[in-house]
Protein backbone atom coordinates (compact mmCIF):
# COMPACT_ATOMS: atom_id res chain seq x y z
CA UNK A 1 0.00 0.00 0.00
CA UNK A 2 1.31 3.40 -0.99
CA UNK A 3 0.17 6.61 0.69
CA UNK A 4 -0.29 9.52 -1.72
CA UNK A 5 -0.20 12.89 0.02
CA UNK A 6 -1.54 15.32 -2.55
CA UNK A 7 -1.63 19.10 -2.82
CA UNK A 8 -2.55 21.45 -5.66
CA UNK A 9 -1.29 21.62 -9.31
CA UNK A 10 -1.79 19.06 -12.06
CA UNK A 11 1.08 16.81 -11.03
CA UNK A 12 -0.83 14.74 -8.40
CA UNK A 13 -3.40 13.85 -11.07
CA UNK A 14 -0.63 12.53 -13.32
CA UNK A 15 0.80 10.52 -10.43
CA UNK A 16 -2.62 9.04 -9.64
CA UNK A 17 -3.14 7.97 -13.26
CA UNK A 18 0.19 6.12 -13.28
CA UNK A 19 -0.55 4.43 -9.94
CA UNK A 20 -3.91 3.22 -11.24
CA UNK A 21 -2.38 2.08 -14.51
CA UNK A 22 0.09 -0.09 -12.61
CA UNK A 23 -2.77 -1.47 -10.45
CA UNK A 24 -1.03 -0.46 -7.22
CA UNK A 25 -2.92 -0.35 -3.95
CA UNK A 26 -3.10 3.22 -2.71
CA UNK A 27 -4.83 5.75 -0.50
CA UNK A 28 -4.93 9.51 -0.84
CA UNK A 29 -4.35 12.10 1.87
CA UNK A 30 -6.06 15.07 0.25
CA UNK A 31 -4.65 18.36 1.56
CA UNK A 32 -6.72 20.39 -0.92
CA UNK A 33 -10.32 21.54 -0.61
CA UNK A 34 -11.80 18.22 -1.62
CA UNK A 35 -10.16 17.93 -5.01
CA UNK A 36 -10.07 14.12 -4.80
CA UNK A 37 -13.41 13.57 -3.03
CA UNK A 38 -14.74 11.40 -5.87
CA UNK A 39 -12.04 8.81 -5.29
CA UNK A 40 -13.22 6.22 -2.76
CA UNK A 41 -9.66 5.87 -1.44
CA UNK A 42 -9.38 9.58 -0.61
CA UNK A 43 -9.25 11.12 2.88
CA UNK A 44 -9.70 14.88 3.04
CA UNK A 45 -7.48 16.08 5.90
CA UNK A 46 -6.34 19.48 7.17
CA UNK A 47 -2.61 20.11 7.13
CA UNK A 48 -2.74 20.62 10.90
CA UNK A 49 -4.18 17.15 11.61
CA UNK A 50 -0.88 15.30 11.90
CA UNK A 51 -2.27 12.71 14.26
CA UNK A 52 -5.06 11.82 11.84
CA UNK A 53 -2.68 11.63 8.88
CA UNK A 54 -0.30 9.30 10.74
CA UNK A 55 -3.19 7.13 11.97
CA UNK A 56 -4.63 6.73 8.45
CA UNK A 57 -1.24 5.71 7.06
CA UNK A 58 -0.61 3.24 9.88
CA UNK A 59 -4.12 1.73 9.84
CA UNK A 60 -3.79 1.06 6.13
CA UNK A 61 -0.27 -0.35 6.55
CA UNK A 62 1.31 2.06 4.07
CA UNK A 63 4.91 1.03 3.49
CA UNK A 64 5.64 3.89 1.11
CA UNK A 65 4.58 7.55 1.10
CA UNK A 66 4.73 9.90 -1.86
CA UNK A 67 4.27 13.67 -1.68
CA UNK A 68 3.15 15.57 -4.78
CA UNK A 69 1.69 18.97 -5.52
CA UNK A 70 1.78 22.37 -3.92
CA UNK A 71 0.55 22.97 -0.38
CA UNK A 72 0.06 26.61 0.42
CA UNK A 73 1.74 27.88 3.56
CA UNK A 74 -1.04 28.03 6.19
CA UNK A 75 -1.92 30.90 8.50
CA UNK A 76 -0.48 29.39 11.68
CA UNK A 77 -2.54 31.68 13.93
CA UNK A 78 -5.80 30.27 12.52
CA UNK A 79 -4.70 26.69 11.98
CA UNK A 80 -6.68 24.07 13.94
CA UNK A 81 -4.21 21.56 15.32
CA UNK A 82 -4.66 18.13 16.83
CA UNK A 83 -2.28 16.76 19.48
CA UNK A 84 0.43 15.79 16.98
CA UNK A 85 0.05 19.16 15.32
CA UNK A 86 0.76 20.90 18.62
CA UNK A 87 3.94 18.84 18.92
CA UNK A 88 5.21 19.55 15.39
CA UNK A 89 4.09 23.17 14.93
CA UNK A 90 7.38 24.76 16.19
CA UNK A 91 9.32 22.74 13.61
CA UNK A 92 6.88 23.63 10.84
CA UNK A 93 7.14 27.35 11.54
CA UNK A 94 10.94 27.15 11.61
CA UNK A 95 11.05 25.27 8.30
CA UNK A 96 8.55 27.57 6.62
CA UNK A 97 10.84 30.53 7.21
CA UNK A 98 13.52 28.99 5.03
CA UNK A 99 12.10 26.44 2.61
CA UNK A 100 13.78 24.31 -0.02
CA UNK A 101 14.06 27.33 -2.30
CA UNK A 102 16.69 28.95 -0.08
CA UNK A 103 19.03 25.99 -0.55
CA UNK A 104 18.51 25.93 -4.32
CA UNK A 105 19.04 29.70 -4.62
CA UNK A 106 22.28 29.40 -2.66
CA UNK A 107 23.52 26.59 -4.90
CA UNK A 108 22.71 28.61 -8.04
CA UNK A 109 24.36 31.74 -6.64
CA UNK A 110 27.57 29.94 -5.65
CA UNK A 111 28.07 27.82 -8.77
CA UNK A 112 26.73 29.40 -11.97
CA UNK A 113 29.47 32.07 -12.18
CA UNK A 114 32.02 29.31 -12.88
CA UNK A 115 30.07 27.62 -15.71
CA UNK A 116 31.94 27.48 -19.02
CA UNK A 117 30.67 29.42 -22.05
CA UNK A 118 32.57 27.16 -24.44
CA UNK A 119 29.97 25.26 -26.49
CA UNK A 120 32.70 22.86 -27.62
CA UNK A 121 32.77 21.54 -24.05
CA UNK A 122 29.04 20.81 -23.48
CA UNK A 123 29.56 19.01 -20.16
CA UNK A 124 30.97 22.20 -18.66
CA UNK A 125 28.08 24.43 -19.80
CA UNK A 126 25.96 23.37 -16.82
CA UNK A 127 26.20 22.54 -13.14
CA UNK A 128 26.79 18.96 -12.06
CA UNK A 129 24.40 17.82 -9.33
CA UNK A 130 25.53 14.61 -7.62
CA UNK A 131 22.84 13.04 -5.46
CA UNK A 132 23.91 10.42 -2.93
CA UNK A 133 23.07 8.99 0.47
CA UNK A 134 25.60 11.39 2.00
CA UNK A 135 23.98 14.54 0.61
CA UNK A 136 24.15 16.72 -2.48
CA UNK A 137 27.28 17.93 -4.27
CA UNK A 138 27.09 20.71 -6.89
CA UNK A 139 30.09 21.44 -9.14
CA UNK A 140 30.81 23.99 -11.87
CA UNK A 141 34.02 24.75 -13.74
CA UNK A 142 35.28 26.44 -16.89
CA UNK A 143 38.79 25.00 -16.69
CA UNK A 144 40.25 28.12 -15.05
CA UNK A 145 38.26 28.07 -11.82
CA UNK A 146 36.04 25.54 -10.12
CA UNK A 147 33.55 25.55 -7.28
CA UNK A 148 32.43 22.51 -5.32
CA UNK A 149 29.50 23.00 -2.96
CA UNK A 150 28.36 20.19 -0.63
CA UNK A 151 25.12 20.06 1.36
CA UNK A 152 25.14 17.18 3.84
CA UNK A 153 21.61 17.90 5.09
CA UNK A 154 20.02 17.14 1.71
CA UNK A 155 18.20 13.81 1.44
CA UNK A 156 17.26 12.33 -1.94
CA UNK A 157 14.85 9.48 -1.28
CA UNK A 158 14.16 8.28 -4.82
CA UNK A 159 17.16 9.29 -6.95
CA UNK A 160 20.91 8.92 -6.73
CA UNK A 161 23.49 9.65 -9.38
CA UNK A 162 24.79 12.52 -11.50
CA UNK A 163 22.87 15.01 -13.61
CA UNK A 164 24.17 18.09 -15.46
CA UNK A 165 21.67 20.95 -15.47
CA UNK A 166 22.00 23.76 -18.07
CA UNK A 167 22.81 27.34 -17.07
CA UNK A 168 19.65 28.81 -18.68
CA UNK A 169 17.37 26.58 -16.63
CA UNK A 170 19.15 27.47 -13.39
CA UNK A 171 18.97 31.20 -14.15
CA UNK A 172 15.26 30.87 -14.86
CA UNK A 173 14.71 28.96 -11.61
CA UNK A 174 16.60 31.64 -9.71
CA UNK A 175 14.21 34.28 -11.04
CA UNK A 176 11.11 32.22 -10.24
CA UNK A 177 11.74 30.97 -6.73
CA UNK A 178 11.39 33.05 -3.60
CA UNK A 179 12.66 32.26 -0.11
CA UNK A 180 10.11 30.22 1.83
CA UNK A 181 8.74 28.28 -1.14
CA UNK A 182 9.01 24.56 -1.64
CA UNK A 183 10.56 23.38 -4.88
CA UNK A 184 9.76 19.94 -6.29
CA UNK A 185 12.05 18.38 -8.89
CA UNK A 186 11.50 15.18 -10.88
CA UNK A 187 14.03 13.38 -13.04
CA UNK A 188 13.27 11.70 -16.36
CA UNK A 189 15.58 9.75 -18.65
CA UNK A 190 16.88 12.87 -20.39
CA UNK A 191 14.80 15.68 -18.93
CA UNK A 192 14.00 17.41 -15.69
CA UNK A 193 10.77 18.95 -14.41
CA UNK A 194 10.58 21.51 -11.61
CA UNK A 195 7.45 22.76 -9.86
CA UNK A 196 7.76 26.21 -8.26
CA UNK A 197 4.49 27.54 -6.89
CA UNK A 198 2.03 27.51 -9.78
CA UNK A 199 4.83 27.36 -12.38
CA UNK A 200 6.12 24.18 -13.97
CA UNK A 201 9.44 24.33 -15.82
CA UNK A 202 10.89 21.67 -18.12
CA UNK A 203 14.44 21.29 -19.42
CA UNK A 204 16.62 18.76 -21.15
CA UNK A 205 19.60 17.67 -19.12
CA UNK A 206 23.09 17.70 -20.62
CA UNK A 207 23.77 14.10 -21.61
CA UNK A 208 27.53 14.16 -21.20
CA UNK A 209 30.07 12.72 -18.80
CA UNK A 210 31.38 15.29 -16.35
CA UNK A 211 35.17 15.41 -15.80
CA UNK A 212 36.67 13.88 -12.66
CA UNK A 213 36.56 17.01 -10.51
CA UNK A 214 37.72 15.22 -7.35
CA UNK A 215 40.95 14.26 -9.09
CA UNK A 216 41.95 17.87 -9.76
CA UNK A 217 41.47 19.11 -6.19
CA UNK A 218 44.94 19.03 -4.60
CA UNK A 219 45.34 17.46 -1.17
CA UNK A 220 48.94 18.51 -0.49
CA UNK A 221 48.76 22.34 -0.53
CA UNK A 222 50.73 23.02 2.64
CA UNK A 223 51.19 26.80 2.45
CA UNK A 224 48.16 28.34 4.17
CA UNK A 225 47.32 32.04 4.02
CA UNK A 226 44.60 33.72 6.10
CA UNK A 227 43.54 37.20 5.01
CA UNK A 228 40.52 39.50 5.32
CA UNK A 229 38.34 38.88 2.28
CA UNK A 230 36.97 42.38 1.69
CA UNK A 231 40.42 43.94 2.03
CA UNK A 232 41.91 41.51 -0.49
CA UNK A 233 38.99 41.92 -2.90
CA UNK A 234 39.22 45.73 -2.77
CA UNK A 235 42.98 45.63 -3.35
CA UNK A 236 42.59 43.29 -6.34
CA UNK A 237 39.93 45.57 -7.86
CA UNK A 238 42.11 48.67 -7.52
CA UNK A 239 45.37 47.11 -8.67
CA UNK A 240 43.79 45.27 -11.60
CA UNK A 241 42.86 48.61 -13.21
CA UNK A 242 46.52 48.91 -14.18
CA UNK A 243 46.89 45.31 -15.40
CA UNK A 244 47.30 44.24 -19.01
CA UNK A 245 43.97 44.31 -20.89
CA UNK A 246 44.62 40.91 -22.47
CA UNK A 247 46.00 38.87 -19.58
CA UNK A 248 44.56 40.76 -16.55
CA UNK A 249 47.65 39.46 -14.79
CA UNK A 250 48.29 40.29 -11.14
CA UNK A 251 50.67 38.79 -8.62
CA UNK A 252 50.30 37.93 -4.94
CA UNK A 253 53.60 38.11 -3.06
CA UNK A 254 52.95 36.28 0.20
CA UNK A 255 55.22 36.50 3.23
CA UNK A 256 54.82 35.79 6.95
CA UNK A 257 52.64 38.77 7.91
CA UNK A 258 51.97 40.44 4.60
CA UNK A 259 50.54 39.92 1.14
CA UNK A 260 51.43 42.34 -1.67
CA UNK A 261 49.06 42.63 -4.61
CA UNK A 262 50.95 43.99 -7.62
CA UNK A 263 50.77 44.29 -11.38
CA UNK A 264 52.80 45.80 -14.20
CA UNK A 265 51.93 46.42 -17.83
CA UNK A 266 54.98 47.28 -19.99
CA UNK A 267 52.74 48.14 -22.96
CA UNK A 268 51.13 51.03 -21.07
CA UNK A 269 54.14 51.67 -18.82
CA UNK A 270 51.86 51.33 -15.80
CA UNK A 271 52.18 49.48 -12.51
CA UNK A 272 50.54 49.34 -9.10
CA UNK A 273 50.82 47.54 -5.79
CA UNK A 274 49.12 47.37 -2.40
CA UNK A 275 50.16 45.75 0.88
CA UNK A 276 47.76 43.93 3.20
CA UNK A 277 48.23 42.31 6.60
CA UNK A 278 47.93 38.53 6.49
CA UNK A 279 48.97 35.39 8.32
CA UNK A 280 51.01 32.74 6.54
CA UNK A 281 51.63 29.22 7.78
CA UNK A 282 54.30 27.88 5.42
CA UNK A 283 56.92 29.16 2.99
CA UNK A 284 56.98 32.53 1.23
CA UNK A 285 55.50 32.25 -2.25
CA UNK A 286 54.62 34.46 -5.23
CA UNK A 287 51.76 33.36 -7.47
CA UNK A 288 50.05 34.97 -10.47
CA UNK A 289 46.32 35.02 -11.23
CA UNK A 290 43.88 36.41 -13.74
CA UNK A 291 42.41 39.31 -11.77
CA UNK A 292 38.90 38.82 -13.20
CA UNK A 293 38.79 35.18 -12.13
CA UNK A 294 40.19 35.97 -8.69
CA UNK A 295 37.58 38.71 -8.15
CA UNK A 296 34.79 36.31 -9.12
CA UNK A 297 35.95 33.70 -6.63
CA UNK A 298 36.40 36.18 -3.78
CA UNK A 299 32.95 37.73 -4.34
CA UNK A 300 31.31 34.33 -3.95
CA UNK A 301 32.88 33.44 -0.61
CA UNK A 302 30.70 34.63 2.24
CA UNK A 303 33.14 35.01 5.11
CA UNK A 304 35.01 37.78 6.90
CA UNK A 305 38.33 35.97 6.44
CA UNK A 306 39.33 33.52 3.76
CA UNK A 307 41.88 30.73 3.70
CA UNK A 308 44.07 30.26 0.62
CA UNK A 309 46.05 27.03 0.36
CA UNK A 310 48.96 26.91 -2.09
CA UNK A 311 51.78 24.57 -3.05
CA UNK A 312 53.82 26.08 -5.89
CA UNK A 313 53.40 29.13 -8.18
CA UNK A 314 52.18 26.86 -11.01
CA UNK A 315 49.80 24.54 -9.14
CA UNK A 316 46.11 25.03 -8.40
CA UNK A 317 45.21 27.11 -5.36
CA UNK A 318 42.30 26.37 -3.04
CA UNK A 319 40.16 29.05 -1.39
CA UNK A 320 37.74 28.48 1.50
CA UNK A 321 35.77 30.56 3.98
CA UNK A 322 37.62 30.54 7.31
CA UNK A 323 34.55 28.95 8.91
CA UNK A 324 32.05 26.89 6.91
CA UNK A 325 28.29 27.37 7.30
CA UNK A 326 26.33 24.59 9.09
CA UNK A 327 25.63 21.54 6.90
CA UNK A 328 27.62 22.97 3.98
CA UNK A 329 31.15 22.79 2.62
CA UNK A 330 32.37 25.09 -0.14
CA UNK A 331 35.69 24.79 -1.96
CA UNK A 332 36.90 27.17 -4.67
CA UNK A 333 39.78 26.17 -6.97
CA UNK A 334 41.70 28.71 -9.05
CA UNK A 335 44.39 27.97 -11.61
CA UNK A 336 47.41 30.32 -11.62
CA UNK A 337 49.06 31.97 -14.60
CA UNK A 338 52.80 32.21 -15.21
CA UNK A 339 54.23 35.57 -14.28
CA UNK A 340 56.34 37.61 -16.67
CA UNK A 341 59.78 37.83 -15.07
Amino acid sequence: MIGLIFGETHFPIQILKKVKKKHLKYLIIDLTKGRFNKDKHSHNVSIGQFGKIIKILKDNKCKKVLFAGKVRKPNFSKLRLDFKGLYYIPRIIKSSKLGDAAILKEIIKLTTFAISKDELKPALTGVLFRFSDNGLTAVATDGHRMVRYIRNDFISKEFSGDVIIPRKFLNLMNSLITTGESVQIWMGDNNLTANVGSDTVFTRIIDERYPDFEGVIPTDNTNELVVEKDALLSAVKRVSIFSNRSTHQIALEITDNNVTVRTEDPEKASKAKENLPAKLNGENITVGYNAAYLKDVLMHINSQNIVIKLKTPISAGLLFPESQQPNSDITMLLMPIRLND
